[in-house]
């Protein structure tokens, strides 16, 4: 098991922890290591609305989420 610590940053200051399990399988059986890439990337984090079912596969183009 291979655990991984990343610090969500803005501005310099730490504002979350994420803790990632690289053996976690989820349901595209490669779940961690997919999210440690994801991390390792610097992200950007964007909310979701309320209305919109968003989910793997999507886009963002910047300005609104799109279908993919």
């Amino acid at each position: 098991m291979s655990i991984k610590k990343f610090a969500g940053i803005v501005e310099g200051d730490i504002f979350t922890i994420f803790v990632v399990d690289s053996e976690f399988q989820g349901e595209s059986g490669e779940a961690g290591e997919r999210i440690i890439a994801g991390l390792n990337s610097q992200p950007t984090f964007v909310e979701i609305p309320s209305d919109l079912n968003v989910s793997l596969g999507w886009k963002w183009d910047g300005t609104n989420f799109v279908e993919g």
